[in-house]
């Protein structure tokens, strides 16, 4: 019988004698808690020093992205594409079943291919992404986590970003607690400074499927003072047969606190879900989705309603495909404040490498304003009409490619701006393919 040990083959036989050692790293899985599994088969060199585990990997991205309109102006020259290169490595340290070293930095460069009239220059960044120590308190559900490291939620939904903090986590399956006081990597904290304190509950009552508590508290040192309170619940759910797939998800959140010389109250909501049957070919999918902001109708109240997301958050999910993407939008991309968007979708599933997705997102205001808190237009509403348009989405995906190595993202994205731009507003396109090399 063969064995795998130590990444080499071994054969054994009902004689050969084996001993079960706790006390060497590498005896049981690591309590590093990778998210979605993002780094999946990161580990080129693997080896084994004094009883230990190191672990080091990393990929090679080239990706290519053109904004094409974004000004919603066809008389406006400042469309661009660009060309960005990023090297990543990471090392796991695996000292024992206890004790984890973690460390991952990346360096990137971006060359403009194409510039009209935004005097773009090419951009180097290095920067240290992660580095903590975990420990995993022996004998008791209880692990440590200290240093510059990733903090997600499922969804991505409330945070999805490097902090530098400290968190302690009781994970007894199926109940999952964590509080984690962290500051945002700054480059200057004589600017601003934000500070996190970040508690989260969750119970898996079924397999892949959660309820989550979140309790959000944003405190702002700079003098405009942004120092919002959430409080938040989560459901996420997945129901799989022989015949179909489904899954489920609705999100709520309440934000109180103080903006600026404002009273903060608001609220927001995004739910939607998806069925996929899995004994027709190419596994077709649809899916659908509603998500709600709060805008503030009354600006001289001293009350503000309009809702804002923690500044953390990514949007940024998967339905059935292998490749995930912005759920609100690849092109507009917006913050979920004091907005409605609608949305449908539908996909296939070639094989099990492969995934097409298709994304219809309609988008109005809550309040018709002037302004929207963040997107990627670069062009504010007259805030007379709330139909801010609508967008349309592909995107193409591809994991394990060529040895199983490699994996391919194409994003297209076209919006066409509703009234609430104006009458004469032209359409904006967004293309951009990225392609990877995991070691």
């Amino acid at each position: 019988q063969l064995l795998v040990l130590l990444d080499q083959r071994v054969r054994v036989s009902e004689d050969t004698p084996l001993e079960v050692r706790s006390d060497v790293a590498g005896g049981g899985p690591s309590p590093f808690r990778k998210s979605d599994g993002e780094d999946d088969g990161l580990g080129l060199i693997r080896l084994y020093p004094w009883g230990t585990r190191l672990i080091v990997g990393g990929e090679v991205q080239l990706s290519y992205d053109l904004r094409d309109q974004y000004e919603l102006d066809r008389g406006t020259n400042r469309d661009t594409a660009t060309v960005d290169a990023q090297l990543t490595l990471q090392a796991e340290w695996t000292i024992s079943n206890s004790l984890v070293l973690f460390l991952k930095g990346a360096t990137s460069r971006e060359e403009v291919v194409y510039d009209e009239d935004r005097d773009l220059e090419t951009g180097e960044n290095t920067r240290l992404t992660e580095a903590y120590v975990l420990y995993d308190i022996p004998r008791v559900p209880f692990y440590v986590q200290v240093g510059r490291q990733r903090f997600d939620d499922e969804k991505e939904w409330y945070y999805d970003a490097e902090l530098d903090g400290a968190r302690i986590v009781w994970n007894a399956d199926p109940y999952f607690v964590e509080y984690s006081y962290s500051e945002h990597l700054r480059d200057n904290h004589l600017i601003d400074q934000f500070e996190y304190q970040i508690f989260r509950a969750r119970w898996e009552y079924a397999s892949k499927s959660q309820l989550a508590f979140h309790i959000i508290d944003i405190v702002d040192e700079s003098v405009t003072d942004q120092s919002p309170f959430y409080v938040g619940l989560a459901a996420v759910g997945r129901v799989k047969s022989d015949q179909y797939y489904v899954k489920y998800w609705g999100q709520y959140a309440y934000a109180d606190g103080v903006t600026g010389l404002e009273e903060l109250q608001a609220h927001a909501m995004d739910l939607g879900g998806a069925v996929q049957w899995r004994k027709v070919r190419f596994e077709p999918y649809v899916f659908g989705g509603y998500a709600w902001a709060s805008g503030d109708d009354d600006v001289s109240d001293g009350k503000n309603e309009e809702f804002r997301q923690t500044g953390l958050q990514d949007n940024n999910d998967k339905v059935f495909g292998v490749a995930s993407y912005r759920t609100y939008g690849e092109l507009f991309r917006p913050e979920l404040s004091n907005m409605e968007i609608w949305t449908l979708g539908a996909g296939i599933r070639p094989s099990d490498q492969w995934s097409i997705d298709v994304v219809w997102h309609a988008y109005s205001q809550d309040v018709a304003a002037n302004s929207i808190r963040d997107s990627r237009l670069r062009e504010d509403p007259l805030g007379l009409d709330r139909d801010l348009g609508m967008e349309f989405d592909v995107i193409v995906g591809a994991s394990g490619l060529w040895g199983g190595n490699w994996d391919l993202e194409i994003d297209i994205g076209y919006f066409i701006p509703g009234d609430a731009f104006g009458p004469n507003d032209d359409p904006a396109t967004f293309v951009a393919a990225k392609l990877e090399y995991k070691f």
